[in-house]
């Protein structure tokens, strides 16, 4: 009798942890397309570099539709 009404409060208390889990999982909001933070960028001085005009050894790939 004893189990019967412990596995009655388990599970009452369980359906209860879900209900109120998914609730709170609808409050839930992205912040993807809001900018949050400057960019910063670093060059370095490259007068000896080999590389500077941007020629790399191969040509440049052409692809279509943008």
């Amino acid at each position: 009798m004893k189990t019967l009404k412990l596995k009655k409060i388990m599970s009452l208390f369980l359906a209860a942890l879900v209900c109120v889990t998914t609730l709170t999982g609808f409050e839930t909001t992205a912040y993807a397309a809001e900018e949050t933070d400057e960019v910063y960028l670093v060059s370095f001085p490259r007068d000896g570099d080999a590389n500077y005009g941007g020629e790399w050894g191969h040509e440049s790939h052409s692809f279509m539709n943008g």
